[in-house]
């Protein structure tokens, strides 16, 4: 008969194997939400410093640029209120 406690057991490596693959993409898919956060300078260094490897890549590449450009417009465009400034 098996142990009552062993059904855990058999969870836990594809938990973990879910985990291992999806915080990657969620990290990756909040840097759109969050970008409407990062409007004032302060917060903006914080957002800058958590997105560092998402921003570098962007930067040396066009085509991760361009993706990362029209992701982000799609949020911006949903959550930037009407009375935020956005220029300088």
């Amino acid at each position: 008969m098996p142990r009552a406690d062993s059904e855990p057991r058999t969870r836990l490596p594809a938990f973990i194997a879910g985990a291992i693959f999806l915080l990657p993409v969620l990290y990756v898919l909040s840097i759109g939400p969050t970008a409407g956060l990062a409007l004032n300078k302060r917060s903006g260094r914080v957002y800058v410093a958590i997105y560092a490897p998402i921003l570098w890549a962007a930067e040396r590449s066009e085509t991760v640029s361009d993706i990362l450009y029209a992701y982000m417009q799609i949020w911006y465009r949903i959550g930037v209120p009407d009375h935020v400034p956005t220029g300088p």
